[in-house]
């Protein structure tokens, strides 16, 4: 026989042998399913949008919503990671989840997880302090009152469906009270600070205005101490020592100087400002502006 045929009819037969054992494998996957058997989209995924027993889940900055999948599974929200994936895959929006504190619930589907994480609904709110804030609650002209920080914190972490609530109280004795370096107070402000023994007001300025994720399942003196140790950290990225050195002033000097120019002045004069504020300091003379006071 021909040695071209013998080979053409080798191929052949070898194409029909793949081609039979692909199409058995089929069959018995079928089979398998259809008897309950093998794994179904109910062993991968749960049904519906949960238990109703809520619990908090974090995005950390940085990280992607894929990387919470294993923690999701783990934790009995959803099903299995792999089911998350796919539901995550396939949802266009899920690239827009932001990193913060959501709540889910328990023994959700996939898809319900993605979704709502989508829905900023299910977001803990973020804690958006702005410049000039003050730790305590403010009474402005006509009768208003202006929330401080605690104030604002409070609120944070009482939203509807939260089991730790905190008073701004509560948040207001921790920060006269607790141990300096405990709460992350950087060590060039703390004998200044330390000097205004349980006063309510002595950590004003050192929480530096822009918005935080706050873990809604802290208590009040965590909270502090995460808010004071990020700032430390931003205000010593500033060179705020060898800044104050130049001015002849002292870290926590300069600090107060800022945080009252960040009050007092009208948007474009905080050069003037901040020169008649470091005039009254050399003399030295008191400062008589009205955040000095209220």
């Amino acid at each position: 026989m021909d040695q071209k045929f013998v080979k053409r009819r080798q191929r052949g037969l070898a194409v029909l042998v793949a081609s039979l054992i692909l199409l058995i494998g089929a069959v018995i996957y079928i089979g398998v399913q259809i008897s309950g058997g093998g794994e179904t989209v109910a062993d991968r995924d749960y049904q519906g949008s949960g238990n109703g027993v809520h619990q908090l889940v974090e995005i950390p900055e940085g990280s992607s919503v894929s990387q919470l999948g294993p923690e999701l599974e783990e934790r009995g929200i959803v099903k299995t990671d792999s089911a998350f994936q796919t539901a995550a895959a396939n949802n266009p929006d899920a690239g827009s989840i932001q990193p913060g504190f959501y709540r889910l619930q328990g023994e959700m589907s996939a898809a319900a997880a993605v979704q709502a994480l989508i829905d900023p609904a299910n977001r803990v709110e973020l804690l958006d302090i702005h410049g000039g804030s003050t730790l305590l609650d403010v009474n402005v002209v006509g009768g208003n009152s202006r929330p401080g920080i605690y104030s604002q914190i409070s609120r944070v972490t009482c939203t509807e469906g939260s089991e730790n609530c905190i008073a701004a109280e509560d948040l207001q004795n921790v920060g006269a009270t607790a141990d300096l370096a405990t709460l992350g107070v950087p060590e060039w402000a703390r004998d200044a600070v330390a000097a205004r023994g349980e006063d309510p007001k002595r950590l004003e300025g050192l929480i530096v205005p822009g918005q935080y994720v706050v873990n809604p399942e802290m208590d009040a003196q965590e909270i502090l101490t995460d808010l004071l140790t990020r700032s430390a950290q931003q205000f010593n990225d500033t060179g705020i020592v060898d800044r104050a050195r130049a001015l002849d002033l002292t870290p926590y000097e300069l600090l107060t100087a800022a945080s009252l120019v960040e009050r007092e002045a009208p948007a474009g004069d905080f050069d003037k400002v901040a020169r008649v504020i470091l005039n009254r300091l050399e003399e030295p003379m008191r400062l008589e502006f009205d955040s000095t006071v209220n």
